[in-house]
């Protein structure tokens, strides 16, 4: 994700009179839906999403004992 994303979503924001900060929680919620469906996780709370708010930036990781990590968004 990139600047590009923050603008879409400030267009929608915008458009459709919908508040920024839950179209980015919405937006980090399906992330965490899509990797745990990915990784065929009933967890959930096995991973975890974040939006930098200014540079867009998408940052997903998984729990675990050992702490967390960081999953690629590749993956």
């Amino acid at each position: 994700m990139n600047p590009e994303t923050l603008r879409i979503l400030e267009s929608i924001s915008r458009d459709r009179n919908i508040d920024r900060e839950l179209l980015i929680h919405d937006l980090e919620q399906a992330m965490i839906s899509a990797a745990r469906k990915h990784f065929n996780s009933l967890d959930t709370e096995e991973f975890g999403c974040e939006m930098d708010r200014l540079t867009g930036r998408l940052r997903l990781w998984r729990n675990s004992p050992e702490g967390q990590e960081e999953v690629p968004l590749e993956a």
